[in-house]
């Protein structure tokens, strides 16, 4: 009688242990995501056994990561109790908006990783007015505070505008994607990583005008 008693007391203590497995601790300052990217979680939790959970702020929403075998960290959607309990406690992002994008700019541009990342080296040569643009748009990705959208610079090929690179880019043309030539005058032209594309912008109100329509080509 005794002994079955003491059984479901041990099993009583072990189902408790497991279900509040995960405690809250002292937020870790840094992590490696699985792509390589180093992250500022806002939230960390952690079991007895070496797991590692931690709440991070992505696009202005919070994500749940656990830790990997590699000492990464990679995404989870499923939310379990102790963390549900955390995510509570942590700020309204709607009343952050603001401070969560400045965190981000920083974090992707003073704390950037390269593991994983490709390296090349070019010169550019170009008019002075093409140099000041290209350097603002390479801003929209250096300066890339999270979001995804069709970045476009405007180059009068025709005109004045020049650039040229040394070495030359490699172009990265999949079979059956069209080649660079292949959308020449195009009112938008677009380099995707198989090839290239075109974007028409009827009824323009002036020569980059803002579009009433837009067809995909």
């Amino acid at each position: 009688m005794f002994d079955k008693l003491f059984e479901q007391i041990k099993a009583t203590e072990l189902a408790n242990k497991i279900l509040e497995t995960y405690k809250r601790v002292d937020t870790d300052k840094k992590i490696i995501l699985g792509n390589g990217v180093e992250a500022s979680p806002v939230a960390t939790l952690a079991d007895e056994y070496g797991g590692r959970a931690q709440i991070i702020v992505d696009d202005n929403c919070y994500m749940l990561h656990l830790i990997q075998d590699d000492r990464t960290y990679k995404y989870t959607a499923w939310i379990f109790p102790e963390a549900h309990e955390v995510l509570k406690d942590l700020p309204d992002l709607r009343r952050v908006q603001t401070t969560a994008k400045v965190v981000r700019v920083e974090s992707r541009t003073n704390e950037f990783s390269t593991k994983g990342k490709v390296t090349k080296t070019f010169k550019i040569i170009a008019t002075p007015s093409v140099m000041k643009k290209f350097e603002n748009f390479l801003g929209f990705l250096h300066f890339n505070t999270g979001h995804s959208g069709l970045f476009a610079m405007s180059f009068d090929g025709d005109g004045d505008d020049i650039l040229r690179c040394e070495p030359a880019p490699e172009k990265h043309v999949k079979p059956g994607k069209k080649d660079v030539r292949d959308v020449a005058g195009g009112s938008v032209e677009i380099a995707n990583e198989d090839g290239y594309q075109t974007l028409s912008v009827k009824d323009k109100s002036d020569s980059y005008g803002s579009p009433d329509k837009e067809e995909e080509n």
